[in-house]
């Protein structure tokens, strides 16, 4: 209650937070729920997930950072010692909340969790715990509690100035009114006799707005940095998270630029290696087209030839056929036989001159060299672009 009480009264709160997660539910997600809690990490956690994952020894751990949040008073639900998250984060320039408001959410530390009834009444006599009507009547009743503190809930008014005493625990009948340094300890009088009694003490007070005033000069220097945002260049001079957002999504835009600048660098190389690649092939093709021609042109000449060869010997076989025939006269075979002779040896002659000087001879550029330097240069470059 001290906790939750007095955050939720106090006037002109000053807490600051980040929009975003930090007001949503760490385990269901839910958005700002009205009966949140603040864990001590400062992440919001709804009141029926703090009852599902609560251990036996009142202990939970953050489900986004897993630190653990223990509770402060032993007798006290770790529910009703938790800051409420709704007036942290819903008025925080509207100034303080409505007590009622809050003492509406608070439970009874005795009834059962799933059943737990509105607190009406807190003992100071116990380390402030929570009582429903009920309990606190059964709790008056009883000898042993007659000298404690019970208070009803709607005696605290709007400002917060009603204030529960806390006991120590280990002497329950003693206030905690001061402060161990040494030991970052809340105590009483009896505590400062049996194991403080050397040890630097301050009073509760004093500790506490120490607290306040470190916190309201952590929390100044922040507003100054957020506000004023500058980098004046010196090294200790703060600089806000919007000024750090900003340089860094400006770095990005820089990346972004550098790599679309690159992109289209690549795409324009590209084009133009496509452009030579096309040039080199139509090229190459027609270095083809005329290497086919160079060589099958003396190769088309040697087939007319054959060809007038073989008609010539067609010629010369059909007249020595007649001459060694019948039908020819003496005459007739001794004025043709010597040329027939003659030109059966000639076309025999050419014939065989014309098994030399065929394609071996042209060697100078062949088709089969075309490809193997073409081979070549891809190799070339498919080396370059696989290093």
């Amino acid at each position: 209650l001290p906790f939750a009480l007095a955050m939720a009264t106090a006037s002109n709160s000053t807490f600051a937070c980040g929009e975003g997660s930090r007001k949503d539910c760490v385990r269901c997600h839910a958005n700002q729920p009205e009966d949140g809690r603040i864990l001590h990490c400062l992440h919001v956690i709804c009141v029926s997930c703090l009852d599902e994952i609560v251990t036996n020894e009142g202990v939970v751990e953050c489900a986004v950072c897993d630190k653990i949040t223990k509770p402060v008073y032993r007798s006290v639900s770790l529910r009703n010692q938790l800051v409420f998250s709704s007036p942290v984060f819903a008025n925080v320039t509207t100034g303080s909340l409505d007590a009622e408001s809050v003492t509406e959410r608070l439970v009874c530390d005795f009834c059962e969790t799933s059943a737990a009834k509105p607190a009406s009444h807190v003992c100071s006599g116990c380390d402030g715990i929570l009582l429903c009507n009920l309990h606190a009547e059964d709790h008056s009743k009883k000898r042993a509690f007659r000298t404690h503190g019970l208070q009803a809930l709607a005696d605290v008014n709007s400002s917060g100035s009603f204030k529960v005493q806390q006991k120590c625990p280990l002497h329950i009948k003693h206030e905690l009114l001061q402060f161990c340094k040494t030991c970052d300890l809340a105590v009483c009088q009896q505590c400062l006799l049996k194991g403080h009694n050397d040890h630097q003490v301050t009073s509760l007070s004093e500790a506490a707005q120490a607290q306040r005033s470190s916190m309201k000069k952590a929390l100044d220097t922040e507003i100054v940095a957020t506000a004023d945002g500058a980098n004046t260049g010196s090294e200790n001079q703060p600089v806000s998270i919007e000024t750090l957002k900003s340089q860094l999504s400006a770095e990005i835009r820089s990346i972004d630029d550098e790599a679309t600048t690159a992109s289209k660098q690549i795409a324009e190389t590209f084009s133009h290696m496509k452009k030579l690649i096309e040039k080199k092939e139509a090229e190459l093709l027609h270095n083809v087209d005329v290497l086919r021609w160079k060589q099958q042109q003396p190769l088309d000449k040697k087939i007319q030839t054959l060809t007038d060869l073989e008609d010539a010997h067609q010629t010369v076989v059909e007249v020595a056929k007649y001459l060694t025939g019948s039908q020819a006269s003496s005459a007739d075979i001794m004025q043709l036989g010597k040329f027939v002779e003659q030109k059966l040896m000639s076309c025999r002659s050419d014939a065989e001159s014309q098994k030399s000087g065929t394609r071996e001879t042209i060697q100078a550029t062949t088709i089969s060299a075309v490809l193997a330097k073409l081979e070549e240069d891809v190799k070339a470059v498919m080396t370059v672009y696989d290093d």
